[in-house]
């Protein structure tokens, strides 16, 4: 198998050469493990990582092992292959499959050792702890950075998994932390917490948050007025949930309070986007919805902005747990480039902070509200309807300061600068 560097063009070539003025271009391979047409923010965090390194003049090559039944969909493929010079590379499942998944893990490794001393990397980056920890077996003596998306042992503790799987993920995380010469963390909150416990050694650290590409919002809060009046929810109250159905995402709470707020005020309206299975809570929203207070869709990632800026709140509720608290969520980051104010609680990761400090959000005691909070959140929706373009503004500033790609990758840079003989 031979690998050519990819050609770019010569507006490409140039921006790289201002970009990187102060580095020579390296290679640097990805590394990367997942079923990459289902997590979507996963796929999209590591994508916009590989655009930057790339855009920055750097030749990135992304290896990407996937479970093999997920590379039938040409989905995977295609949608990777579109926006990134990519290796698919089928693998029997790691996770969750003690006897198959320790001879996957050692196949990873070797292709990884392959890969790498074919494609002469300078540098290898991996996407998660697992990731690392596959890399620092295969030995290839190359600088390594490891992203961690998240805390997934308090991940892993959630979804209730064997024992045995538990002490699998705890040693591939105190792999990379060995291994790793540098770290990316989603959160402040994630990087303190592995470094409390893992100690920080030479470690270079770069907290990346999950962000968002200002531009695709800008013309959707444009054209918000329209699109209410589209939906036929001009004179409404309009509270917005986007994302997923995870049991960490609280569905069931946030249902809950969607239902308290509507009985006091008829004029709230729930728009929920989302692919997720809403089936166990069908009762209660079918009420809503007899009501002419619901509407559930199932959009493309490309339509999202333009319904989020529909919304007057978003919502997003955590309960307290060791997984939401090291976590920095993509739908607040969304939520604020759309100009609308989060309604949160105290355990969605760095949501509170970010909000609380740009005075563009409330944020809740816990996921289960009282009358008195519900009466709470309700004057405060009046008062966000009441100085909506004040409101708005100051979320775009928010957003633009805490969760703007462009300064992340800007963070991203200066930390593999600091890298001995790297970038």
């Amino acid at each position: 198998m031979r690998i050519r560097s990819k050609e770019k063009a010569p507006e490409e070539r140039m921006q790289g050469t201002r970009t990187a003025a102060a580095a020579k271009a390296q290679r640097v391979l990805v590394v990367a493990y997942g079923h990459a047409n289902r997590a979507k923010a996963y796929t999209h965090r590591i994508i916009s990582i590989i655009k930057s390194l790339d855009e920055a003049g750097h030749d990135v090559l992304c290896l990407w092992f996937s479970p093999w039944y997920s590379c039938l969909s040409r989905g995977l493929l295609h949608d990777l292959r579109d926006k990134v010079r990519v290796i698919v590379w089928p693998v029997h499942p790691i996770m969750y499959e003690r006897i198959s998944g320790t001879l996957s893990r050692r196949v990873c490794s070797l292709v990884i050792r392959y890969v790498s001393r074919l494609w002469q990397a300078d540098c290898i980056h991996t996407e998660t702890e697992l990731c690392a920890s596959l890399a620092a077996r295969a030995r290839t003596g190359h600088p390594l950075v490891c992203d961690f998306h998240g805390d997934i042992i308090a991940e892993y503790r959630m979804k209730k998994v064997p024992v045995w799987a538990l002490r699998q993920v705890d040693a591939d995380v105190r792999s990379a932390m060995r291994s790793a010469d540098a770290i990316v963390c989603a959160s402040r909150n994630l990087r303190d917490k592995l470094v409390a416990e893992h100690g920080c050694r030479r470690l270079h650290t770069c907290v990346l948050p999950c962000s968002v590409h200002l531009d695709r919002f800008r013309s959707c809060r444009e054209q918000r007025a329209g699109t209410r009046q589209d939906l036929g929810v001009a004179n409404r109250k309009v509270l917005c949930y986007s994302g997923g159905t995870a049991v960490w995402q609280c569905i069931g709470e946030m249902i809950d309070l969607m239902c308290a707020l509507h009985t006091v005020d008829s004029g709230v309206f729930f728009l929920i986007l989302t692919h997720g299975d809403l089936s166990p809570w069908q009762q209660q929203l079918d009420m809503l919805r007899r009501d002419g207070s619901l509407l559930v869709l199932n959009l493309k990632p490309i339509e999202v902005p333009r319904f989020l800026a529909v919304a007057d709140v978003g919502l997003l509720l955590r309960k307290n747990d060791p997984v939401n608290l090291a976590s920095s969520p993509t739908k607040c980051a969304e939520y604020l480039a759309a100009g609308v104010p989060v309604l949160a609680t105290q355990y969605a990761g760095d949501a509170p902070t970010i909000i609380g400090a740009g005075d563009c959000g409330y944020v809740l005691d816990d996921v289960h509200a009282g009358p008195a909070d519900v009466d709470k959140v309700l004057r405060w929706v009046d008062g966000v309807v009441s100085d909506r373009e004040v409101v708005a503004q100051r979320c775009v500033d928010t957003v633009m300061q805490h969760h703007n790609w462009d300064l992340s990758v800007a963070r991203l840079h200066e930390m593999y600068s600091r890298l001995p003989g790297v970038l």
